[in-house]
């Protein structure tokens, strides 16, 4: 997994939206989709829970969210 790719997954959960986050970092919304789910199935977890709302953090993935962001921050 890229570095980068934990500041894109940090930028989802805060807005908890996909769109809002591609919007933000300037990349395409299919593009941080693909990410996305080649970082859950590299992981093999689930990080986001999807729905026609937005997405949200599973409840296994909140507890690690202030370590990535720690990590990115450094």
């Amino acid at each position: 997994m890229r570095t980068e790719y934990l500041e894109y997954l940090l930028e989802v959960a805060r807005t908890k939206s996909i769109s809002a986050a591609a919007k933000k970092l300037f990349i395409g919304q299919t593009t941080l989709s693909a990410i996305i789910n080649s970082v859950e199935n590299e992981l093999n977890v689930k990080i986001f829970q999807r729905t026609h709302r937005g997405v949200a953090l599973t409840a296994a993935r909140i507890s690690r969210t202030g370590a990535c962001t720690r990590f990115v921050n450094v």
